[in-house]
């Protein structure tokens, strides 16, 4: 996990690296937000929604 300085309200960022022997690898990239209100939900996280949709087979649909 890496957490911003408590002086800004940027969302957590986690990054997994799995690593299963010699032919798999697995990376996982995680936004938290800090807050659900719709402000920051549209400052932080819906910028990322093209990318979202643009690996639409590499994403959950949580």
């Amino acid at each position: 996990m890496i957490y911003p300085s408590h002086n800004y309200d940027l969302p957590l960022l986690r990054l997994d690296l799995l690593y299963f022997g010699k032919k798999k690898i697995w990376v996982f990239l995680d936004f938290q937000p800090l807050f659900r209100d719709e402000a920051y939900i549209a400052k932080y996280i819906q910028h990322l929604e093209s990318l979202r949709d643009k690996y639409h087979d590499l994403s959950q649909n949580l």
